[in-house]
């Protein structure tokens, strides 16, 4: 597996005390999942883990992905593709400013080729037409959707729940996370079933009513129909 080639620390769980919480027995921590790696932390290396294992099996093709001109995961990906020796692409949507930002300078700095793409073109990046034009321009090339969201990071996902250590005092009840796609979220489900009595609550980040819910049923049913092909 790719983790074994960096060395990633555990994740520790700290626990934040809260008088009124304390007076109801009731504990609060933090899996701090920035603190396993200075590049890749935090979620979006669980969202690439299996990507990276599929791309270097793949033999390092070409790496394309889209983002915004703040986008964590075009950040992470440019991290991963100079980690791992594999070039990657990154698609910025609207105008590239320079001097660059902090995210797309360090993009820039990690090996990975910013590319502009219009806000129309942007909306149309799934369509057939679409990908058939860029496979013409950049030849074969491995596709991560925006944010890394695909079957392999729902399942990189699914291992966060197995990091929290087992040796507290208290049992797990809830593991809480702000959402903003929801397939970390959704990764979690799965993997908390594993965990006695654990549900996992997520607070979208996105005004838009149902919109969690209905994204969340959507990778879920996703997982179960590969399991049940």
């Amino acid at each position: 597996m790719c983790s074994h080639r960096v060395p990633f620390t555990d994740p520790p769980l700290e626990e934040v005390k809260f008088s009124d919480f304390s007076r109801h027995n009731i504990h609060f921590s933090f899996l701090r999942l920035d603190k396993i790696h200075s590049e890749l932390g935090g979620n979006k290396y669980y969202k690439l883990k299996q990507n990276i294992d599929h791309i270097l099996t793949l033999g390092r093709p070409t790496v394309v992905s889209f983002g915004g001109a703040y986008s964590n995961h075009l950040r992470a990906l440019a991290a991963a593709g100079r980690i791992y020796s594999f070039k990657t692409i990154g698609f910025v949507r609207g105008e590239i400013v320079r001097p660059l930002n902090p995210i797309l300078k360090f993009c820039e700095e990690n090996g990975m080729e910013l590319k502009e793409i219009s806000r129309e073109n942007y909306r149309l990046k799934s369509s057939i037409n679409f990908v058939r034009k860029l496979r013409s321009e950049l030849g074969e090339y491995y596709l991560l959707p925006e944010g890394g969201s695909n079957l392999n990071a729902l399942k990189g996902c699914a291992e966060i729940p197995r990091l929290i250590p087992n040796e507290t005092e208290y049992n797990l009840r809830y593991i809480t996370l702000a959402c903003g796609t929801g397939l970390t979220l959704s990764g979690i489900v799965i993997g908390a079933t594993q965990l006695e009595r654990t549900q996992a609550i997520g607070f979208s980040a996105l005004k838009a009513p149902g919109y969690l819910n209905r994204e969340v049923e959507g990778y879920l049913s996703s997982i179960s129909e590969e399991f049940c092909s």
